[in-house]
């Protein structure tokens, strides 16, 4: 098979060349020892701080940034003292200062509180307008609104659709976000019934 990227074959690329369209987040972000700017210039060197500011506030933590006494140039410390939230949302932050057309998402709420999680959530759908996103995921309630669903099963694609298609399905997708809708907080452990 292929892979391609707006319909060119991903091996006609230079690797530089095309990772400069990329925006990568991993379930554990990695903060790296320096301020707020050092941590999100990583991924745009030459980004002015209006334009650091502008994702902090995409990413609804310029108004944390903004309490800190050397604000932009508060000393993260390695990620010492923050939150995984936090964490994860300097994570995006620095993915989606360059502004790149295609966003890869490895588990980005996996070490997140069910609270925390509703809200990148809700952060990620509208990140993710406009730009091609691929995520990998356990937790289902990140791609409910995908344009495409890929359930694997032991490194074999089984199912593939939108989440409406695939629960009417009745098959290994509704099964696991049955499972998942039980262990939300407020949920009805016996609740034989899927709100999709």
């Amino acid at each position: 098979g292929h892979l391609r990227l707006d319909g060119e074959d991903l091996m006609g690329f230079q690797r530089t060349s095309y990772l400069r369209h990329c925006g990568t987040v991993m379930q554990d972000t990695y903060i790296f020892t320096g301020t707020v700017a050092d941590n999100l210039r990583i991924s745009h060197t030459e980004a002015t701080d209006e334009e650091l500011r502008a994702v902090l506030e995409q990413v609804e933590l310029l108004e944390w940034v903004d309490a800190q006494p050397e604000g932009l140039n508060h000393d993260l410390d390695g990620g010492n003292g923050l939150s995984a939230g936090q964490r994860q949302r300097i994570g995006i932050a620095r993915a989606i200062l360059p502004n790149p057309a295609f966003l890869f998402l490895d588990e980005p709420t996996s070490a997140l509180d069910a609270e925390t999680e509703a809200q990148i959530v809700n952060m990620l759908r509208e990140l993710c307008r406009n730009r091609t996103t691929l995520v990998v995921t356990h937790r289902l309630e990140t791609i409910v609104d995908a344009d495409q669903i890929v359930v694997l099963d032991r490194g074999q694609m089984v199912e593939r659709g939108q989440h409406e298609e695939l629960i009417a399905q009745n098959g290994l997708y509704a099964d696991l976000y049955r499972l998942h809708r039980t262990l939300l907080p407020g949920s009805e452990p016996s609740s034989p019934e899927v709100n999709a």
